[in-house]
């Protein structure tokens, strides 16, 4: 899709996707910073973020996450993209809170949560899994 359209910035989302889970942190980031680019918006922001913390650009992870913490809800940023910056970081019990305002805020995405590998290191979570 990207050579279709080089400015598609869901194309750059799935792309740094890919790219994390198979450990390429390089080519993840540069394809988030493309998603957000692209998007306009801090719709990718969560993704960048991620990729910053299982990188170990710690640093920038945060700023991304004060920076869309500070923007909740006014703007664009979507407390799951929050929850997802948390939980790479390693802060369980924020993400679980911000899992649970997406759920107040009823985000779609949240259909997804069973399957995207963002969220295996908190599976085994009863609040995770609703008990």
């Amino acid at each position: 899709m990207i050579e279709i359209d080089p400015t598609y910035a869901f194309g750059y989302d799935r792309l740094g996707r890919a790219y994390l889970q198979k450990g390429m942190y390089s080519d993840a980031i540069a394809a988030f910073e493309m998603a957000v680019k692209y998007s306009g918006n801090n719709t990718h922001k969560g993704q960048l973020g991620r990729a910053y913390a299982v990188s170990g650009r710690r640093n920038d992870a945060k700023r991304i996450l004060e920076d869309a913490v500070q923007q909740y809800p006014r703007n664009s940023a979507r407390p799951l993209a929050i929850a997802m910056i948390y939980e790479a970081l390693g802060y369980k019990e924020e993400a679980l809170h911000w899992l649970e305002e997406a759920i107040r805020v009823r985000d779609g995405n949240m259909v997804l949560l069973q399957v995207l590998p963002e969220w295996d290191s908190l599976r085994d979570d009863p609040q995770f899994n609703g008990k």
